[in-house]
C-alpha cells in the first residue's frame, strides 16, 4: 500500500524515466537466456585440452587468470571495434548513414555467442556479465539516441550544407580517431572528454560556411561530450570500488624461447625458469598483447600456457568468402563488418600450445590477427 501511494505523487515524468530504467535493468537477462539460444550460431563441441594443474604453475602471485575472461572480454571488444568503424566512417561518409542499430543488434549477437560458450564450459561468471549488461545497455542507447537524432535534425543540417563538412564535422573525426586510439590501451571513460568539449569551442570559429550545420554540431557535440565527462567520472568511481585497478601485464610460460625471440621485443621480461624446460614471461596486455604475442609466435616460440589456460580465444579478420581450415583450432562464429561488408570477422577458439600453428595458417590465409583476448 505504501509503494502504491508512493507511485501515485510520481508526475508522469518520473514514472516514464523508472519504466526506462526498469527495462534498461531487465532487458539483458532476458535477452540473454530468451534468445540467445536461438541466434548464437557456435560450435558445441567440448574442448579437448587439459589444463595445467594449479600446482604445475609457477609460484608467482598473480599468474593464474580465469580462462572464461578470455571469451567474456570480447564483447567489450567489440564496442571498440564498433568505434573504430565509426571514426573511420567519418572520414568520408555522413553520420547519419552510419549503421546504429544494425551495430547495436551485432553487440548483443556477439554477446550471446560467448555467452553460450561460457555457459557450456565454465558456468556463470557473475562480475563478468554484470560488467557486460552495464556496457551494453550503455553502449545501446547511445547509438539509439545517435541513430535517431542524425537522422531526423543530422540528416536536415546535412541537407542544408550540401554534404559539405564544417570545422564541427572535422572535429569530430579527429576527436574520435583519438579516443580509438585512447580505448585500445585504456578504459573508455579514462578519456578527457572534459578536454574535447572544450577544444570543439577554441578550435572551431563560431561563424563560417553553413552556419545550421556548424551550430547543430557544436550543440549536439558539446552535448555527447559534456555527458560522457560526466558519466566517464561515475563510471571510474565505480569499477574501481567494484574491480579495483586491473593488472596491465599477464604471465606467461613458454615451452620453446629463442633468444633472438627475447631480443625482438624489449616489452618481453622473462622472469624465471619453469620446470622441467620453459621460461616464463611477464607481457604487456591489450593492444601489446595481441601486437606481441603472434611475433612471438612468427619467431618460433610455443607456449605452455598463457595465465594458467590452456585455451585462448582470438578473432581475426579474413575476406568475406575466406574459408580455409585453421589446424587444432575451432571457428565459433563468424560477424560481417557492417562497414565493409567485403570482410568478415571470425572468432576463434584455439589451444595454447597450437597458438603458433594457428597464427602461422592465419598469415598463409592472407587473414589478419585482429585481437587475442588476454583473459
Amino acid at each position: 500500500m505504501a509503494l502504491r501511494n508512493l507511485w501515485k505523487r510520481f508526475g508522469w515524468k518520473t514514472k516514464t524515466a523508472l519504466a526506462l530504467l526498469l527495462a534498461a535493468m531487465l532487458f539483458p537477462p532476458l535477452f540473454m537466456f530468451g534468445a540467445c539460444p536461438f541466434l548464437a550460431d557456435v560450435q558445441t563441441k567440448p574442448g579437448t585440452a587439459t589444463p595445467p594443474a594449479a600446482d604445475a604453475l609457477p609460484a608467482i602471485e598473480g599468474y593464474a587468470r580465469p580462462e572464461e575472461s578470455t571469451y567474456l572480454t570480447y564483447p567489450e571488444w567489440f564496442i571498440v571495434y564498433s568505434s573504430e568503424e565509426y571514426a573511420n566512417f567519418l572520414q568520408a561518409g555522413r553520420p547519419s548513414d552510419f549503421p546504429y542499430f544494425s551495430s547495436i543488434w551485432q553487440y548483443w549477437c556477439s554477446y550471446c555467442a560467448v555467452y553460450q560458450i561460457t555457459r557450456r564450459d565454465y558456468g556463470f561468471n557473475a562480475g563478468d556479465h554484470l560488467m557486460l549488461w552495464v556496457i551494453g545497455v550503455s553502449y545501446s542507447g547511445e547509438l539509439a539516441l545517435k541513430g535517431i537524432y542524425e537522422n531526423i535534425f543530422g540528416r536536415l543540417t546535412e541537407w542544408t550544407s550540401g554534404g559539405e563538412k564544417t570545422d564541427e564535422d572535422r572535429f569530430a573525426h579527429t576527436a574520435n580517431k583519438e579516443y580509438v586510439a585512447f580505448i585500445y590501451d585504456r578504459p573508455w571513460f579514462e578519456f578527457s572528454f572534459a578536454a574535447k568539449l572544450s577544444g570543439l569551442w577554441a578550435q572551431t570559429p563560431l561563424f563560417g560556411r553553413n552556419w545550421l550545420r556548424k551550430w547543430e554540431r557544436k550543440f549536439i557535440l558539446s552535448l555527447e561530450f559534456g555527458g560522457k565527462a560526466i558519466y566517464g567520472g561515475l563510471m571510474t568511481l565505480a569499477t574501481r570500488a567494484v574491480y579495483g585497478t586491473a593488472p596491465t601485464e599477464i604471465y606467461a610460460t613458454a615451452e620453446l624461447l629463442p633468444e633472438p625471440a627475447l631480443q625482438a621485443d624489449p616489452r618481453v621480461q622473462r622472469v624465471a625458469d619453469a620446470q622441467p624446460s620453459g621460461s616464463v614471461l611477464l607481457i604487456p596486455r591489450y593492444r601489446q598483447f595481441t601486437e606481441i604475442v603472434p611475433q612471438l609466435a612468427r619467431h618460433g616460440v610455443e607456449f605452455r600456457d598463457i595465465a594458467g589456460n590452456d585455451t585462448i580465444f582470438l578473432t581475426a579478420l579474413v575476406p568475406r568468402e575466406w574459408n580455409a581450415a585453421l589446424p587444432d583450432a575451432e571457428t565459433l562464429f563468424a560477424m560481417e563488418i557492417l562497414t565493409q561488408p567485403e570482410r568478415k570477422r571470425l572468432g576463434i577458439s584455439a589451444p595454447v600450445r597450437s597458438l603458433h600453428a594457428v597464427i602461422a595458417a592465419l598469415d598463409a590465409g592472407g587473414a589478419h590477427v585482429e585481437h587475442l583476448y588476454d583473459y
